[in-house]
């Protein structure tokens, strides 16, 4: 994303080149670029993606791998996602993407009365692009614009992780899980002016890593925390623009962070056959952007200009069992927030040329999108305690997804 004026360059590319570079970068790209942690499972999912206090099915792996205690056959457990995602640019028809993707598998065994281990494949991020964006102006009089961009953007992530939950005395159980993440980017943006060309390829691998805890003190209520600390990657980016007196061509090293997360759960069972549970996730979304890459920039303005607000996430659900037999039917239904954490640009007033003030203000707006808020529904069976098969549909303003899971226990 570069301005221009009709007078001539308002500014093209304020390169920060250091030895390390850090966080997101400040192009249009990350306007709408939103990293989302649904839990896995449609368990999960039916009930507002909460689940860190009831903590009782292979996905707790992720969630909260105190729960594997509750697994006390071996269980296979696989899960297919289906997400529809609603991007809005700034003057640009709302886009919208869909990724399909066998998104969690897992192996759990108990290996003793009071400890379980878990092996975890789990795709945390699953992003595609595809930008067309032509000519928009900035100002009624047509002085300042942003220039066309094309290109296509792609990022994968993924984690194998080992886990393991242990009983405690006093109705206490801990759970460990170790990880192994990889992201992959294949990310190439161009420009017709100047022929500009930025990419973000290549992979890396680096360690993450879940803790939690789960106490029951009395049955049918328990209460679950968790705290995961999240990998950094480091991908190789590329910037040249060629067509002009001066070619500039910037290769750096990207460091990405992945927000580290905090959250409480409870589960609580007014009757036997009836659960209401309620989580609290914080998710320290600063991280991404500490600080911002300029590959973008101009007179006055800084790489701490731009920022992202760490947010609270609040998911509420309830489920119902209908005996039948010896098999069981779950109607579950949630609600549940996801507090808008893209990149923003902070006004810094006079200093700043008002090509790249009013370039960045209307591109990075810190006043939308603003929360999310959304509901989701769905039911489970269970045949005699072996096979679970769950389906769930989240649907918020700007994102839906519909998840299916199925576990088979071993007796």
């Amino acid at each position: 994303m570069m301005f221009r004026s009709g007078r001539g360059l308002v500014f093209l590319l304020g390169i920060v080149i250091t030895t390390h570079a850090r966080g997101q970068t400040n192009e249009e790209l990350f306007s709408e670029f939103q990293f989302n942690f649904s839990p896995p499972g449609a368990k999960s999912a039916a009930m507002g993606r909460a689940f860190i206090g009831q903590a009782d099915d292979a996905s707790t792996a992720v969630t909260n791998p105190a729960g594997l205690v509750n697994l006390k056959d071996v269980q296979l457990y696989a899960e297919f996602k289906h997400t529809d995602l609603s991007l809005q640019r700034f003057q640009v028809p709302r886009s919208d993407l869909d990724f399909n993707s066998l998104s969690f598998l897992n192996l759990s065994v108990p290996v003793h009365n009071r400890i379980t281990i878990a092996l975890t494949r789990h795709e945390f991020l699953t992003h595609g692009e595809t930008l067309s964006l032509g000519q928009r102006f900035l100002d009624a009089e047509r002085r300042f614009y942003i220039i066309p961009l094309e290109g296509r953007s792609s990022f994968e992530g993924e984690s194998y992780a080992g886990s393991i939950g242990f009983e405690l005395p006093a109705n206490f159980s801990l759970g460990l899980s170790v990880s192994a993440h990889r992201l992959h980017s294949e990310t190439s943006l161009y420009s017709s002016l100047d022929d500009f060309r930025h990419s973000i390829t290549g992979g890396d691998w680096a360690p993450g890593g879940t803790a939690g805890l789960l106490y029951l003190p009395v049955e049918g209520f328990s209460i679950g925390a968790v705290y995961t600390r999240s990998p950094k990657f480091e991908i190789g980016e590329t910037m040249t623009r060629s067509a002009t007196k001066n070619p500039v061509e910037f290769t750096d090293v990207l460091h990405m962070r992945i927000p580290d997360r905090v959250g409480v759960g409870v589960s609580v069972r007014p009757a036997r056959d009836f659960s209401v549970l309620f989580d609290i996730v914080h998710v320290r979304y600063s991280q991404l952007a500490s600080p911002t890459v300029l590959i973008l920039g101009g007179t006055g303005i800084r790489a701490e200009d731009f920022y992202i607000n760490n947010g609270t996430e609040f998911h509420l659900g309830t489920e119902y069992g209908i005996p039948i037999g010896g098999s069981a039917l779950y109607l579950r239904a949630g609600f549940l927030t996801d507090p808008d954490h893209s990149l923003k640009f902070r006004d810094v007033g006079d200093p700043a040329d008002q090509g790249s003030l009013r370039g960045f203000a209307a591109v990075f707006d810190p006043d939308t999108p603003g929360a999310n808020y959304g509901g989701s529904a769905g039911f489970g069976l269970n045949f005699g305690e072996v096979l679970q098969l769950d389906v769930a549909y989240v649907r918020m303003e700007r994102f839906g997804e519909l998840v299916g899971s199925i576990a088979y226990s071993f007796h």
